[in-house]
Formats: C-alpha cells, structure tokens, sequence
C-alpha cells in the first residue's frame, strides 16, 4: 500500500511522475516562498531522492565513495550510511557520482552506481546484504555518462539494462544478487524499465539503446521489440509512459515521439510516429486526464517548450513557449515543475491553458536530479544540498 507519504523509487509509487492520490498541496506560497524545513550537505550525483516510511534515502558521491544515507524526513538528520567504494571517472562531465535514484522495496533498498556496483542494504539499519559489480561481471561499454538506467524489483527479481553482449537485460535474485537470467545484446540508455500489469501476466517495458523492448521478467523472455533512437551522439532517458494499453516513448535529437499499442501477449505495435509534436531530451512525460504534459528540446542547447497534448490522437492542446527545462510531478490536480536553474514552479493541470500558480527560486545552482514529493514535502538536490521544502 503506497501513501502520500511514500515516493520509493524513480518517478514515485508507480515511475511515472504521479503522487499518490491522498497528497495535499497548498494552492499559493507566501511571497518568499515555500517554508525551508531542513537542508543538508550532499556530494556529486543526479541521484534524487527516494522517501518510505518517513525516511528519505539519498545517494551520492564523496571523494572516492557512494554514499547511500537514511535521513529522517522530517528533521533531515542521519539516521545510518552505507559506503560503496567507488573508481568511476566520467570523460564527459566533472560529475562522476551516480545518476540512479535508490529503490526501495519491503526491507531492502537497492542502488545502482555510476561505475556499475549493484548494492542490496538493509533498510532498516544499511547493512550490506550484497553487491556485484556488474561492469565487471559484463563488461558493457561505459557509455556518455555511466550507468544511468535505475533497477527495478519485480517480484523476487531485480532486473536492470546492462548493456553487454548477451546480458543487454539481466535479472538478479533479489535476495542474494546471483543472476537468474540475462539476454539480448542490448545497449544500455539513461531511461529507467517500467512494469506493466496485462491481466494475470506482469511484462516490464525497457526503453534501450535503441530499441523499446519489453520482457518476462519471470522467464526472461523478450515478448517484442521496436525500434526507437539513432545512432550518433544520442541519448535515449526518458522512461516509457504506460496507459490504457498504450506506450508513449519520446527522445530529442530529431529522434521525436512514438505511441505504441501493447496487447495482452506483450506484442508492440505502432500508433503514430511524430517528430514535430514533442522531443524530450530525459525528462519522463506526465499523464493527467488523458492529456500529457510533456518538456520538448534540450537543455544543452535550443528552446524548450511546455507541450500539452492528447496522447492518443496526437492532437496539441498548448504549448508555453521558451520554458526552460524542467522535471514534473503531478499531485493534487497540480503539477510541480523543478527547473534546472533551480526555480520550482506551481502549475495547475489544466487542459485548456497554461495556469500559473507560484514560482520561487528554492535551490541555487544547476539542478537536474529528479525531486520526491512525501506527505507534501518536496526533497530536491544539485551537487551540494539536498533541501525539504514545506508544499502542504
């Protein structure tokens, strides 16, 4: 059972941008802003947070170590940590800490590091229970950016995109780390896998390299494949957005958006292929009544556009023009938008116009990492602070 006060993993209770329905946020800020509740000192990564349970877990790079800690949500105070050692140097930017947010499932929490270590911990105390350093168990190419493709826990399995010959996909027992299955020659992306539930039968769906593929993650048979991508210096980072039978898939670099249909045997089949409606560099689309707000461009370089649209015709509702870049979280009717440049903006979900309810600059800095929402609480991090913002 998942309550507002839970966000534990990429994207929430369910990795798409959506709180759960019983969070509450206030409708206006005061003129300084949103109440400041605690802040702390964070190292390198573009990790975000994950919340269970009223704990926070924060994963990050401090000299040659991630650091994964448990901080009390509501005081910010460190309840243990967990040190992974660590060697990775990123060739194409000065951060080299992990770019996977935490996943938190029963009594474990599981992360993914930047130089390839996968590390099961206690939740309760951050014991290690295991760890495995799959590059070298692999040896998958490095990538732009390291790894950068969050785990996730199905069942008794964590299945992760690899990216090596033979082992593209690979699921390890979640109790012990020893691999159960691997397959496909996939290469690893920046998207992270998301379930989907088809009757009695559980798929995962996996946005590589350049392929949308999806699997049983039981069996470890790959039901379909279609491409999407290109190659060159690209990036694929966005997670697949899953509804009604459908999945929306969407990259920059001229690459675009597809809609793609999935029956009740896994089987991907094209809707539509768009290249002029939105291109999302890596931030994951929000459904909200069956419209779709959606960041078009890139943040390294052109416009970025907010773009509201109706998924399963294509057909533009609006568009806010030179926006900036920014992640979403859909809660209580509204949409939280934190901005690269550290502005966090409130906006109501509205389908007609764009409707502005606040803004205020929270964080100073670049910040890309993903934010958590937790019983009206946002927690979001750059290079050097993770903060707790008082939203309810």
């Amino acid at each position: 059972m998942v309550s507002g006060g839970d966000w534990p993993q990429i994207l929430g209770p369910h990795r798409n941008g959506l709180a759960a329905d019983d969070e509450s946020l206030a409708d206006s800020w005061a003129r300084d802003g949103p109440t400041e509740l605690w802040k702390i000192e964070v190292g390198d990564g573009l990790a975000g947070p994950a919340v269970m349970d009223g704990t926070v877990y924060a994963f990050h790079r401090q000299g040659n170590s991630e650091i994964l800690q448990a901080l009390a949500l509501s005081t910010g105070s460190i309840r243990w940590e967990y040190d992974q050692p660590t060697t990775y140097r990123s060739s194409y930017t000065s951060d080299s800490g992990p770019r996977c947010v935490p996943v938190v499932h029963e009594d474990h929490v599981y992360v993914f590091g930047a130089g390839g270590q996968l590390s099961c911990v206690a939740r309760g105390t951050g014991e290690e229970i295991w760890s495995r350093n799959v590059w070298a168990d692999f040896q998958p190419p490095e990538g732009y950016f390291g790894a950068g493709s969050s785990p996730i826990v199905i069942g008794d399995r964590v299945v992760l995109n690899v990216g090596a010959t033979k082992a593209g996909i690979v699921a390890f027992d979640a109790r012990t780390g020893d691999t159960e299955w691997q397959l496909t020659d996939e290469l690893a992306s920046y998207s992270s896998p998301v379930r989907v539930d088809s009757g009695s039968d559980t798929f995962v769906i996996f946005i590589t390299r350049f392929n949308v593929v999806v699997i049983d993650p039981v069996s470890g048979t790959e039901l379909s494949r279609i491409s999407f991508g290109q190659r060159g210096p690209t990036v694929n980072a966005a997670n697949p957005l899953v509804f009604d039978n459908r999945v929306l898939v969407t990259a920059s670099y001229g690459i675009g958006a597809r809609l793609l249909s999935i029956d009740s045997q896994g089987q991907l089949d094209e809707v539509w292929s768009r290249t002029d409606l939105v291109s999302s560099q890596y931030v994951t689309p929000i459904l909200h009544d069956d419209i779709v707000f959606s960041m078009d461009g890139r943040a390294d370089g052109g416009a970025t556009r907010l773009v509201v649209f109706e998924p399963k015709t294509g057909r533009e509702l609006w568009v806010r023009d030179d926006y900036g870049m920014a992640s979403m979280i859909h809660a209580d009717d509204k949409l939280l938008l934190m901005k690269t440049d550290g502005e966090l903006v409130l906006v109501r979900a509205n389908r007609q116009r764009y409707e502005e309810l606040a803004r205020h600059k929270i964080m100073e800095g670049t910040t890309r990492a993903l934010a958590a929402l937790a019983d009206g609480r946002l927690l979001v991090r750059n290079s050097r602070q993770l903060k707790c913002v008082d939203l309810r």
